[in-house]
């Protein structure tokens, strides 16, 4: 799977908040930088998918699977995973799902269901 160009227009500095001034630092390992904190960030940062070993299309759809009902087992059977990895994963979502309740829609940033 091909994966897209990289977009700065999209990203917001985690340090800063800087949303005008992101420019792309490295096309290979996928990092922006802030050129008003020059902080250096990748794609990835602030989400599920943060410092994972795995592509994001695998761990998305061994989530998806979960989210549906599929068995962890089945995941790890189907992909060739450890139910280690497949379990911290299924936390992590968890987690940054808790996180972006608390932070967007209990503070009014988005509409339930939006």
């Amino acid at each position: 799977m091909k994966q897209p160009a990289l977009d700065p227009g999209l990203m917001i500095c985690p340090y800063c908040q800087e949303e005008e001034r992101i420019g792309v630092h490295s096309i290979g390992e996928r990092r922006y930088r802030c050129h008003a904190c020059e902080g250096t960030f990748s794609e990835t940062k602030g989400t599920i998918f943060y410092g994972l070993h795995y592509p994001i299309w695998l761990v998305t759809l061994v989530m998806t699977l979960l989210s549906y009902g599929c068995p962890p087992a089945a995941a790890v059977a189907a992909f060739f995973l450890d139910e280690r990895t497949v379990a911290a994963w299924h936390r992590k979502a968890g987690r940054h799902g808790k996180q972006v309740q608390e932070t967007q829609v209990c503070q009014g940033s988005v509409e339930p269901g939006q």
